[in-house]
């Protein structure tokens, strides 16, 4: 498949939807403007699930858009392993209208991604989530302390997933200072394998924090 605009037509006509999983993976898609209109009109969905792995994408920025319609939306995963994006600004800006997650899944794994800044402040917004869950590893991250920044806002989380495998980390610092805010956790998965971090002495101090665990 190269092309999807009838599909995104026919879905935007199902204005009631409540719950939409897409999966689009392993296509050679390469624009996904009409998709992210579709959606854009299903303002009752409450659970949106789209994977479009393995594709050709490179840029979400009418996707982050269309999304942050999306205003009922309680759960949200967005699967975007294996594709060409450089930047997720926009995204970061979209997710941050969807007031009412509770659950929030990402997969940016094996992009060109270098900043997570803009995600950092997105997520920040999300007051409401008990479970999130971000895959970010295989890209070019060098800084998360913006991220860690933006996570220890979301004190009612009780399930955390962090995966940065792969990146080009040097200091946890900032993340340990952030995980230490969320003592609602009752699971905690961080993955840090294969990044260039020499001491993780804080990032224990910050876990001993989690009493709940």
């Amino acid at each position: 498949i190269t092309s999807i605009n009838e599909l995104s037509l026919g879905i935007s006509k199902l204005t009631s939807l409540t719950q939409l999983t897409l999966d689009l993976r392993n296509n050679e898609i390469t624009s996904i403007h009409e998709l992210s209109l579709g959606i854009s009109k299903l303002t009752s969905l409450t659970q949106l699930t789209l994977s479009l792995i393995d594709n050709q994408i490179t840029s979400i920025n009418e996707l982050s858009l269309g999304i942050s319609k999306l205003t009922s939306l309680t759960q949200l995963t967005l699967d975007l392993r294996n594709n060409e994006i450089t930047s997720i600004h926009e995204l970061s800006l979209g997710i941050s209208k969807l007031t009412s997650l509770t659950q929030l899944t990402l997969s940016l794994i094996d992009n060109q991604i270098t900043s997570i800044n803009e995600l950092s402040l997105g997520i920040s917004k999300l007051t409401s989530l008990t479970q999130l869950t971000l895959y970010l590893n295989s890209n070019q991250i060098t800084n998360i302390n913006e991220l860690s920044l933006g996570i220890s806002k979301l004190t009612s989380l009780t399930q955390l997933t962090l995966d940065l495998r792969n990146n080009e980390i040097t200091s946890i610092h900032e993340l340990s200072l952030g995980i230490s805010k969320l003592t609602s956790l009752t699971q905690l998965t961080l993955s840090l394998i294969d990044n260039q971090i020499t001491s993780i002495n804080e990032l224990s101090l910050g876990i001993s924090k989690l009493t709940s665990l």
